[in-house]
């Protein structure tokens, strides 16, 4: 059995963390971890064949695409960190240089088995969100990097790191401390497929009321560009056509644990309007 995350297979990262059985087309990445006292922290930068990006609190990643590999320099230890969110600068990277976008958010699959990308500024109420879908059943397919080629989302690390609040409510996640540059309630999630098809995108705000909306698909791009990975270019026309074809929806409720339930299916009923307008289109 094979096991990856993010379109990559990743012998070198704990498989507790991974999905399984990914694609043998996948390529293989080795990630490693060293302490080396004499390499300080580095400016970002990101070329056809290597990047180096740096990590918060401290430490770095050097990735090189010719030897298929990633050295994590001096960053925090645990075994908590490394598949999230240590990898995820391999995962962007990784993807620029294979045509896909990268988007910080993360992604749910729909009774329908499509994923919807979870696309929102911090505090936004993306924790709440995905920590509902998996106290009621949805499986959350990444948490902290969304990959696409505009068709696919990518399955990323099977944990899922709620905020206190989200935590709390739902009765999900050990508290394993700060990781990064925040404290961390982790769920692990239920594996996966290593790729579903996309459904579309899911912008959470907070608001007095529930409403829903549709971004004009004009819009669209305005709206989703602000979330793309830092570091790299992601100048992949293909890809991008494919992300900003999916609906966009503009999901608003009030910060209130009491009327999360209402909202959230409100927001299930919407997409399932976006699988029968779908369909009828095919006839």
């Amino acid at each position: 059995m094979t096991f990856g995350a993010y379109g990559l297979r990743l012998p070198d990262v704990c498989e507790d963390d991974l999905v399984a059985d990914v694609p043998a087309t996948w390529p293989q990445w080795s990630v490693v971890r060293i302490d080396d006292p004499e390499r300080g922290q580095v400016t970002a930068h990101v070329d056809e064949e290597t990047a180096l990006i740096p990590h918060l609190p401290r430490g770095h990643s050097e990735i090189d695409r010719r030897t298929r590999s990633t050295t994590i320099v001096n960053a925090q230890r645990g075994d908590h960190a490394m598949a999230h969110p240590l990898l995820a600068s391999t995962a962007i990277v990784t993807a620029d240089w294979s045509g896909r976008v990268a988007l910080h958010g993360g992604a749910f699959v729909a009774p329908d088995g499509r994923a919807w990308g979870v696309l929102g500024d911090r505090g936004a109420g993306k924790s709440s969100l995905v920590g509902w879908c998996v106290k009621n059943g949805l499986p959350v397919i990444t948490d902290d990097i969304v990959v696409t080629d505009g068709a696919q989302v990518l399955a990323g690390p099977r944990c899922l790191d709620l905020r206190a609040g989200a935590a709390k409510h739902f009765g999900l996640g050990i508290d394993i401390g700060v990781v990064g540059r925040r404290r961390r309630w982790r769920v692990r999630t239920d594996m996966c497929e290593p790729a579903y098809p996309l459904g579309g995108w899911i912008v959470p705000r907070w608001s007095s009321e529930i409403w829903i909306d549709d971004a004009a698909v004009a819009d669209r791009a305005a709206v989703i560009s602000p979330h793309r990975a830092i570091f790299v270019r992601q100048q992949h026309p293909v890809a991008w056509m494919g992300v900003l074809a999916k609906r966009l929806i503009h999901f608003a409720r009030p910060q209130s644990w009491a009327r999360i339930d209402v909202a959230m299916g409100e927001l299930m009923s919407e997409i399932a309007t976006s699988v029968t307008a779908q369909a009828g289109a095919t006839h």
